[in-house]
């Protein structure tokens, strides 16, 4: 059913929802340097989570460039197809900041300069001694009829528009801000929408079985439909399988899952590392913490990327003690203490050299394991002996040293992020022994 919502002097013709089971969604990112690639649209990401928690259906994403022409006719066409339109980008100071004017057109309204908000803005600025120009003032326009969505990041405020029983949000594109103030909105809409329904998800992270195999063990919750159902997400080193249900109460969401999550768990077993997306240097952090253990990391080919995992995670200080990133082997001598002859014989990628740094990691840090990398990122450096894609993970707990040894296929960066993931992995089972 199409009902016509008056913005002004023309109207716009929406489809009236038939039920509220069904409350869609749609994100418009704005932002010409997202069509040219230049930059990636993390927004709509974690806007769809928010969104979706609420128990809104999240059908589409549009990016359109910086034009207001072009983000008018974005915003009618998607006001068309759902009841909640959030458009993110375009919010700043400089003459390519023009949503505020595309949306303003969109619904055929006008917009006004806001002293209140501006004089917010100002403070801001003067308190962080930035030099005032007048293109700042652009910040403070705000649509007719709008609500101010403050922001408590940066500078720019977010706007919510009522158009009948329809809103439009208008969200900064710096993620953070963006973050913040539709964490803000999600409240706002809720109460404006009256939403029955809430959807809620699940994430199941396994390491050490690819998508097909993991598929193979899920097949027919993969296919399930109804209240409950079941997608395969994959990434370098990593599988996800995400329960999502929709119901009435978060509770009630909770209770459909819970056969479900029980049969996914028994299926996956030890691979299976975090059945609520906790991700795996988070595991491992609380392994170590909950057993008291330090670790000490010595790191050839991932260059570091180990210790940026671990130390991702506030408070990782209680077990990581160092990190050494030993690239060329002179510095696997030097800072190492490898002997010589090892890497000579067997060459820096192999499992002599591999044990060696993490002995010596452990021995120089006095702590309670080491963990060594080593291998060939590629895209050159191979051979028919020692492959792109080559990497030894050795583990040297109470001991004893636990060598691993993978062939990992992608390009530089997907091996290297296998790399991290199987080095953390094999803490991980290392602990759970």
């Amino acid at each position: 059913m199409c009902v016509k919502i008056h913005t002004g002097k023309s109207a716009i013709c929406i489809l009236r929802p038939t039920t509220m089971k069904h409350v869609q969604a749609e994100i418009i990112s704005a932002g010409t340097e997202l069509l040219l690639g230049f930059t990636v649209s993390s927004n709509s990401s974690f806007l769809s989570r928010i969104l979706a928690g609420l128990g809104l259906d999240v059908y589409k994403h549009v990016v359109v460039g910086d034009n207001t022409g072009r983000i008018a006719h974005a915003v009618r066409a998607a006001l068309r197809r759902a009841h909640v339109v959030v458009v993110t980008g375009g919010l700043g100071p400089t003459l390519d900041d023009v949503t505020v004017d595309g949306v303003a057109a969109g619904l055929k309204r006008t917009w006004r300069f806001d002293p209140f908000t501006w004089s917010k803005i100002e403070r801001r600025f003067r308190a962080r001694g930035i030099e005032i120009i007048p293109s700042m003032k652009r910040q403070a326009r705000i649509i007719q009829g709008a609500e101010i969505l403050p922001n408590r990041v940066g500078s720019a405020p977010g706007q919510l528009v009522r158009v009948q029983k329809h809103c439009v949000v208008l969200l900064p594109g710096v993620p953070s801000e963006a973050r913040a103030m539709m964490e803000d909105a999600a409240q706002r809409l809720k109460r404006l929408l009256r939403l029955p329904w809430v959807i809620e998800s699940r994430d199941f992270l396994v390491t050490g079985l690819s998508e097909p195999q993991v598929e193979a063990r899920a097949e027919d919750l993969l296919t399930m439909g109804g209240a409950v159902t079941c997608g395969i997400y994959a990434c370098p080193g990593s599988v996800t399988l995400r329960l999502t249900a929709k119901a009435r109460t978060r509770q009630a969401a909770v209770k459909l899952m819970a056969p479900f999550e029980k049969k996914i768990k028994s299926r996956l077993g030890s691979h299976l590392y975090s059945a609520d997306g906790t991700p795996l240097e988070q595991v491992v952090g609380g392994l170590l913490a909950r057993k008291r253990l330090t670790l000490a990391v010595a790191e050839s080919c991932t260059g570091g990327l180990v210790s940026s995992r671990l130390t991702d995670t506030p408070g990782s200080s209680r077990y990581l003690r160092s990190s050494i990133v030993a690239y060329d082997n002179r510095e696997k001598i030097r800072l190492l203490k490898v002997p010589k002859r090892l890497l000579v014989r067997h060459g820096a990628v192999s499992a002599d050299v591999v044990k060696a740094m993490a002995k010596s990691a452990r021995k120089s840090a006095g702590t309670d394991l080491g963990l060594a990398v080593t291998g060939i990122a590629g895209p050159t450096g191979g051979s028919k002996a020692k492959p792109v894609g080559l990497v030894y993970i050795a583990l040297d707990h109470k001991n004893r040293a636990l060598c691993e040894r993978y062939h990992f296929s992608g390009e530089r960066k997907d091996i290297r992020d296998k790399g991290v993931q199987a080095a953390l992995n094999l803490v991980r089972r290392a602990l759970l022994e």
